[in-house]
């Protein structure tokens, strides 16, 4: 059992990711097997990260496009506030 208290201090994604691709290069195993996995996970989290924003931009425009004071403006407005 843990003796933190507090939520779990989180790395930015760009970090882990670059984190992953020089373990990837450092890591010695025999097949390659573990080199692969975290060069692959760093990709995928690039790639995540890169979907994730283009959705938030694209939301964003819309709710630009559409801006209405009504409960999901107003849930749209908080979930935006609650990632920052």
């Amino acid at each position: 059992m843990s003796n933190h208290q507090g939520p779990t201090p989180r790395t930015d994604t760009k970090t882990l990711a670059l984190a992953m691709r020089v373990l990837s290069h450092h890591i010695r195993s025999e097949d390659g097997v573990t080199n692969a996995a975290l060069a692959e996970a760093a990709d995928r989290l690039d790639e995540q990260a890169d979907h994730i924003r283009r959705l938030e931009e694209a939301g964003d425009a819309l709710f630009q496009q559409f801006h209405h004071p009504t409960l999901q403006t107003h849930q749209w407005t908080k979930a935006k506030e609650a990632k920052a």
